[in-house]
């Protein structure tokens, strides 16, 4: 099941450069499911139905908690080679839809207890409605931020989640406030005592990846600490949408943004030194990956600089 908003259109949410409260809008039938990275019209597979054309949104309503427009159909089409598998709504920029336009969410089609409808072929009318969610669903959020690194106390976002933000002492935040994944198909072998990892990072293990659950971070500065000279190359990603929390979903880098990279050409560290990976993207994530060209042995894993969403006060 798929059900997002844009990575580009997520941004430009959080820079306050998009304002959803007003302008027009327009459902578009689409017969492949989207990439987050897709920003326009011109991205989308969309449907060519004979005589179709998209359908505008009215009814549009802005508030605290979602972001909506009334229910609407589609005219009867007749989809005779491929049917469509959900639906995106635009922002029309000009007089009319152009694939310029940019792209906002989509959304699989769902029956009322959220189970994806499948289309056939054939002719028929498809009916949308928003319900009580909206088109985007607002939910509160505490933000917290950790400082920049330094070398004599290295503290970070994990050291946030361990704390529950400064209030208790350290508690490992695995597997109840953070998950882990990593190649070698262990769930959650990283875990954190005073944000060291216990098991370590082997060589063998080439990638890992956190999901953490009901909130999300920007990052600033992803930082690790190699108990081996650094070798290879490594790449921060993140992600807002996988099909799974398996090593198939983990290992397919088309899941995943790249956010940064460092090599050891420009980063010839000596062992027991932090890499410090910089990230310049404002997007905030759900999940986040560590993909090593060479393995390494690494003992602390660390996120400065950066910020994370809460639906709860002090992390807890």
């Amino acid at each position: 099941m798929s059900n997002f908003i844009f990575n580009a259109a997520a941004a430009a949410l959080t820079a306050a450069t998009l304002d959803l409260s007003t302008g027009s809008y327009y459902a578009h039938l689409v017969t492949t499911t989207p990439l987050l990275t897709d920003s326009t019209v011109s991205n989308l597979v969309v449907s060519t139905a004979s005589g179709y054309a998209p359908t505008t949104l009215t009814g549009l309503s802005d508030n605290s908690q979602r972001w909506t427009f009334d229910s609407f159909t589609f005219p009867r089409y007749i989809f005779a080679v491929t049917p469509p598998v959900g639906v995106v709504i635009c922002k029309r920029a000009g007089a009319s839809p152009a694939n310029s336009d940019q792209i906002i969410c989509y959304s699989d089609f769902l029956n009322s207890i959220g189970q994806v409808i499948l289309t056939p072929v054939g002719a028929y009318l498809i009916s949308l409605a928003f319900g009580t969610s909206g088109a985007i669903n607002k939910t509160y959020r505490y933000q917290y931020s950790s400082g920049v690194f330094v070398s004599t106390s290295p503290n970070g976002i994990i050291d946030l989640l361990g704390t529950s933000n400064g209030t208790i002492a350290f508690v490992n935040p695995v597997p109840g406030k953070l998950t882990c994944l990593t190649s070698a198909g262990s769930s959650n072998i990283v875990t954190f005592t005073n944000k060291i990892i216990n098991s370590g990072f082997s060589a063998s293990l080439q990638n890992i990846a956190f999901d953490f659950g009901a909130r999300t971070v920007r990052v600033g500065q992803f930082g690790y600490k190699q108990v081996t000279p650094f070798s290879g190359v490594t790449t921060i990603y993140g992600s807002n949408n996988l099909p799974a929390w398996d090593q198939p979903t983990l290992a397919d880098n088309g899941y995943w943004t790249a956010l940064s990279t460092v090599t050891a050409a420009t980063n010839n560290d000596p062992a027991n030194s932090w890499i410090l990976a910089p990230v310049t993207s404002t997007q905030y994530w759900r999940y986040l990956k560590m993909g090593i060209t060479t393995g390494q042995n690494i003992a602390e894993i660390e996120l400065f600089n950066s910020s994370i969403l809460s639906p709860n006060q002090n992390l807890v």
